[in-house]
């Protein structure tokens, strides 16, 4: 992981490796391996991320699961998946499950959240904050699989979730925030018939590590580059004032901060550290 050598030293930071929108994009064994060790070697912790899985990529993932548990025990596994979290779960505690932001449903569409303060009733805005943690029982379902720690998008409503409340800590990725994910790669489809161009088994040739599209409204809030496509996914790459309003609640509420230099790419690195998260994403006056 290239990002493990700009990692603090303070233990509260954590190296990421992994995909979590599509099964093709598993790293292999070989590179999980290497990454945990350099990472625990540095006395970081370390943080496999994993997509939605078929049966066939379940397997695969069993794999790098129980190579990851030989090499590096005690290493977080981030899920977006319920038959993933039942895998990591079924490893007694050598491997840590976080529940990834694509099992955390909430409001994300960045043309209109923008203006809810403004447009929405306080009960509409209030409705608007919450996620998936607030619907009963699904914070206690998640606390009886190990989970700790939820993944969440910093969406321009704000979050309303009391994390004490609930027995959970958050985490906030930055700067990029999903839109929307699906099985259906857009870029992969390019040039293809249209009865084939939008399903789950188009030919994949990794269109998407190479190809990235913008993606406009005229008339919504967000600027003229504010969402991205890429592969299957859209993302909201947020402004310096967005920024600054995410850095402020993850000090407030003592969450981890995920820090991404590319919206789709294959590592991240994280720290608790708001003003080291500051310092990586250029942002200052946080």
């Amino acid at each position: 992981v290239g990002a493990v050598a700009d990692l603090p030293t303070a233990p509260a930071a954590w190296a990421y490796l992994g995909h979590e929108f599509c099964e093709r994009l598993l790293p292999t064994a070989a590179r999980v391996r290497q990454a945990s060790q350099r990472a625990t070697a540095a006395g970081h912790g370390f943080a496999l991320v994993t997509p939605s899985l078929r049966e066939r990529g379940l397997d695969r993932l069993q794999r790098l699961l129980e190579t990851l548990a030989a090499t590096a025990p005690g290493s977080e596994v981030v899920v977006n998946d319920w038959g993933v979290l039942r895998l990591v779960a079924a490893h007694g505690g050598a491997l840590v499950p976080v529940v990834g932001r694509l099992m955390n449903k909430m409001l994300r569409d960045p043309r209109v959240t923008p203006n809810l303060a403004e447009t929405a009733t306080p009960e509409a805005l209030r409705a608007s904050r919450d996620c998936a943690l607030t619907a009963s029982g699904f914070a206690r379902l998640l606390r009886s699989y190990g989970v700790s720690v939820v993944e969440l998008d910093n969406v321009a409503q704000g979050l309303g979730v009391d994390f004490a409340a609930v027995g959970l800590r958050p985490a906030l990725h930055l700067p990029f925030a999903c839109v929307a994910s699906g099985p259906a790669c857009a870029i992969a489809g390019i040039g293809r018939p249209r009865r084939t161009k939008f399903t789950a088994t188009t030919l994949c040739h990794r269109e998407c590590q190479r190809v990235q599209t913008t993606m406009t409204d005229p008339h919504a809030p967000v600027g003229a580059d504010g969402q991205l496509g890429r592969g299957n996914s859209v993302f909201h790459r947020q402004n310096p004032a967005q920024l600054r309003a995410g850095l402020r609640w993850a000090a407030a509420h003592g969450a981890r901060v995920v820090v991404h230099s590319d919206a789709f790419g294959p590592a991240a690195r994280a720290t608790c550290d708001v003003a080291v998260a500051s310092t990586w994403l250029a942002v200052a006056d946080a």
